[in-house]
């Protein structure tokens, strides 16, 4: 997966869903992850659910695409262990769908 994020082409980055769910991101790389979704600035709906995520991971990942005004409208994380996300960080990425 790591290898797959670095190499990405055009055509992935006009991905408008994408479905990760029940696949063990456990040893993602939390940066290229966000860099990723940060590039793929059509991406609509992004299904992460039971994908052994971390908070350190969802930390990194929200940090990295914190600068973008995503038009991310659906994002599903049920299933994870997020009990350790930034508070302040994710009310911050949250805001940036709501607007």
């Amino acid at each position: 997966m790591n290898k797959m994020l670095s190499s990405y082409t055009v055509n992935v980055l006009q991905l408008q869903e994408l479905d990760l769910s029940r696949n063990d991101l456990s040893g993602i790389d939390a940066i290229s992850l966000g860099t990723f979704f940060s590039k793929s600035s059509k991406l609509r709906v992004l299904g992460m659910q039971i994908c052994k995520l971390s908070g350190d991971v969802m930390n990194e990942m929200m940090r990295v695409y914190a600068g973008e005004k995503p038009e991310l409208q659906e994002l599903y994380i049920g299933g994870n262990d997020i009990s350790n996300v930034d508070g302040t960080l994710l009310g911050t990425f949250l805001r940036k769908f709501l607007q």
